[in-house]
């Protein structure tokens, strides 16, 4: 399993403003040409398949499982090698993701490593 840190220097290592799964409107978890954003990139292709159409937070993804009868964890979801964190800590991925500031065309901006630098320290 990964750890926390390894996912978050994984996610801050890998994305830029361009190939984000934003779109016009807003983040999705894959996109039609096949960016995928900070979560999507640790979900299965079944999962990706089933909520690629999903415009909310891992939250709303979370209550659906719930609803459906499955396990109220976004675990189910996963790739087995990022199972095992909790649901606050994907969310707190996401946001990280999600924020336009954090990301100009060659990664990182200053804004974005502040934020980088918190989810580190704060799951180191």
């Amino acid at each position: 399993m990964k750890t926390k840190l390894e996912i978050i220097n994984m996610v801050a290592n890998h994305y830029n403003k361009k190939n984000r799964a934003k779109t016009d409107y807003g983040c999705r978890y894959i996109t039609d040409d096949g960016r995928m954003c900070a979560v999507g990139i640790c979900m299965t292709d079944g999962a990706l398949e089933d909520f690629k159409h999903h415009f909310g937070g891992v939250q709303s993804i979370a209550k659906s499982i719930t609803k459906s009868g499955m396990e109220g964890s976004i675990d189910v979801l996963l790739k087995d090698e990022y199972k095992g964190h909790d649901l606050w800590f994907w969310s707190e991925l996401q946001y990280f993701h999600d924020d336009n500031n954090a990301w100009d065309e060659n990664g990182m901006t200053k804004h974005g490593l502040s934020k980088y630098e918190r989810l580190k320290n704060r799951y180191q």
